[in-house]
């Protein structure tokens, strides 16, 4: 059992000086006349125990119950007292044999508690008292009036008061807390279990998305794969393209030399000829022939041999035509080449067998001429001569048209070369190609097959993967786009709640508006009055200062009507801005010049939404007034040189003043969000 071995006061009430009071371990009553403090004495153990109603202890509050000083008027500076307990039988969890509790309260009505002259608690203190069931609220210690109040006092309330001294109630009230702990846990566990099923959906997402990101892996590294065996392939082939394209130039190197060698032989050969013609027109010179009739049908034999060589000479200028024709329709038909180039050849060797026919005729009528000769005995004969000589200018001129013809028929000559060599290379590129094709004809046919069988892989992968994602981002759009809903719903009724509270946060302020309607020529504050961008609701509302829960009303009689309103009802002070007397503040050039400078946004008055009527309210509220980017931007146009906010709402005043520092951002009463309201309206 606890009990107490002595209280100790000291300028508690009536108790000036310190004053003991020893208690035996039985019975102990405290005897004296009326007014010498047996009452102050409970109420001693109550104040030390820690009971919190000053009433209780009959007082209107803790600074009475220090000593007031009586007649001689010399009061206390503080209230001490100690209780001592024995704990001997360790019911207090303390090492000593007796607990001292002392509770001290100051003149400003500020208390001290103490354990053992240890500073502590009073949480620390009540916690100590429970462990011996003792309780400052409780009863313990029966006041004057508790015994009369107990019998007068209800069943109901008895019963309560009964389990109150108990320790049931105690229960009770840990029950109830326990039972509200146990709802607050199943709530969350409610939304843990919400959360959860969540996550899973997403997390087989996710498994989703990444089964398919591995098979988009593994896909893409065969496609890598096979791209670069295509492309050894193609370069080992283009390799020995390369190298049969070298020993086919080189073989055609060798027959162009050798055709060279060919065309200078049969120059010479014409070199030759020209010299016999020339020694052929000596003879014919040096003798004449009698028969004039012989002679002339050998003359127009000639002139028939040499007309027949013009046609053929025609002709064969036809047939390098067709030829040529023959070689520029090979470029358009590759697969007809080998055939053409045949019957060129073979025109070819038509041409090399009528030169050798007309070497023969020309062998012929050398021959002719001579046998002519030496059977006429021509001697000089002028009008022979003359043919002669006409048909030597003749034939001059038909040899001349000839070389014309010949250097004609070999530029044409090259060119066909030059074609044919052209046409001998891509036969050989479409050979190496067919051969090349040949050999891996195979392994192409199986590139082929797979190609196929990757195709339709690839496709059958991507419209799966089309129609996976498709349903996945419709769904994340859906689901997106629900939260979003939903948070921005949140968001702008919190908003537009914040902004209607904290617009009406004065009193005086919300008494005005609340009489709008009833009394004339109330508009409203000026919060109310503008919507301002999202980016710049925060320096706009720093900029503003306490003029943003100024009141418009139509004129000054309005503002002197409201401003007896309040006085009358004593509600406090208000601003009014009325529409007809506010003026807006001139702006100097130096501040508009500083429009142009890079990070300043604008005039504050300039970024704000409003009627065109309040145009001058909010000119006189942010008056010039520059929203800037940052404070850098600040030391840059001069601090001093104009009143600017920046965006973090960092305030430079023209004094030189700089107001900023950490903003909270929400419960601010400033103006609406222009974003926040359009979203609201929407919704």
């Amino acid at each position: 059992m606890t009990r107490i071995t002595k209280l100790v006061l000291e300028g508690f009430k009536s108790f000036a000086k310190r004053t003991e009071f020893l208690f035996d371990e039985k019975f102990n009553v405290i005897l004296g006349p009326n007014g010498s403090g047996k009452s102050n004495v409970l109420d001693a153990f109550c104040f030390v125990l820690g009971r919190t109603s000053a009433k209780s202890m009959r007082a209107e509050r803790s600074a009475n119950l220090i000593y007031n000083g009586g007649k001689l008027k010399n009061p206390a500076s503080k209230a001490e007292v100690s209780v001592f307990f024995d704990n001997s039988d360790k019911v207090f969890p303390l090492d000593t044999k007796e607990v001292k509790i002392t509770r001290i309260v100051r003149q400003n009505g500020q208390g001290v508690y103490k354990i053992n002259d240890k500073r502590v608690t009073r949480g620390e203190t009540i916690e100590i008292l429970s462990t011996s069931k003792i309780d400052p609220e409780g009863y313990n210690i029966v006041l004057q009036g508790d015994i009369n109040d107990f019998v007068e006092m209800s069943p109901l309330n008895r019963r309560a008061l009964v389990e109150e001294i108990a320790g049931i109630s105690v229960y009770e009230d840990k029950k109830q807390k326990a039972l509200l702990e146990l709802q607050k846990v199943d709530e969350r566990i409610k939304q843990a279990e919400i959360i959860l099923s969540e996550k899973e959906a997403a997390l087989s997402e996710l498994k989703k998305d990444r089964e398919q990101a591995l098979k988009y892996k593994e896909i893409k590294e065969k496609i890598d794969q096979n791209k670069a065996s295509y492309l050894s392939i193609l370069i080992r082939k283009k390799k020995k393209e390369v190298g049969k394209a070298d020993a086919k130039t080189a073989e055609l190197s060798k027959e162009t030399e050798d055709t060279g060698r060919e065309i200078t032989a049969i120059r010479s050969q014409i070199e030759e000829k020209k010299k016999l013609i020339e020694n052929i027109r000596k003879e014919i010179n040096e003798k004449a022939e009698t028969d004039e009739l012989a002679l002339n049908r050998e003359v127009e034999e000639l002139k028939i041999g040499i007309a027949t060589l013009n046609t053929k000479i025609e002709n064969h200028k036809k047939e390098l035509l067709k030829i040529d024709a023959k070689i520029a329709s090979s470029k358009k038909e590759i697969e007809d080449d080998n055939s053409r180039i045949k019957e060129i050849s073979a025109e070819a060797d038509s041409l090399k067998a009528k030169k050798a026919d007309n070497e023969k005729q020309m062998a012929k009528i050398d021959a002719s001429i001579a046998e002519f000769r030496k059977k006429h005995n021509l001697d000089d004969v002028t009008a022979i001569e003359k043919e002669i000589e006409n048909i030597d200018s003749e034939s001059e001129k038909a040899f001349q048209e000839l070389q014309k013809l010949n250097e004609e028929k070999q530029s044409l000559l090259r060119e066909k070369d030059r074609l044919e060599i052209q046409i001998s290379t891509i036969e050989q590129q479409i050979e190496k190609v067919t051969e090349i094709e040949k050999e891996h004809k195979e392994e192409i046919e199986q590139l082929k097959k797979k190609k196929s069988e990757f195709k339709q892989t690839i496709l059958g992968i991507n419209r799966f993967l089309s129609e996976a994602s498709s349903v996945a981002a419709r769904l994340a759009d859906a689901r997106a786009h629900l939260g979003s809903l939903s948070q921005a719903l949140q968001r702008a009724r919190i908003k537009s709640t914040i902004a209607r509270e904290s617009s009406q946060a004065n009193i005086a302020t919300k008494r005005i508006i609340e009489q709008k309607g009833r009394m004339p020529g109330i508009i409203g504050t000026v919060s109310e009055l503008g919507k301002a961008p999202s980016k710049y609701s925060l320096p706009l509302e720093v900029a503003a200062a306490n003029r943003i829960k100024s009141i418009v009303v139509e004129n000054e009689d309005n503002a002197t009507n409201c401003i007896r309103y309040l006085r009358e009802n004593k509600l406090g002070v208000a601003t009014f801005i009325p529409l007809t007397k506010i003026k807006a503040p001139a702006i100097s050039e130096e501040v508009e010049k500083l429009l142009s400078a890079k990070g300043v946004f604008g005039f504050a008055c300039n970024l704000i939404e409003y009627e065109p009527k309040f145009k001058r309210v909010f000119q006189y509220v942010f008056s010039d007034t520059l929203v800037i980017e940052n404070a850098e931007v600040a030391k840059r146009l001069g601090i001093g040189n104009a009143r600017m906010v920046t965006l973090e709402g960092d305030l430079f005043e023209k004094s030189g003043l700089i107001t900023g520092g950490f903003r909270q951002k929400e419960n601010r009463g400033g103006f609406a969000e222009k974003e926040s309201t359009q979203e609201l309206g929407r919704l």
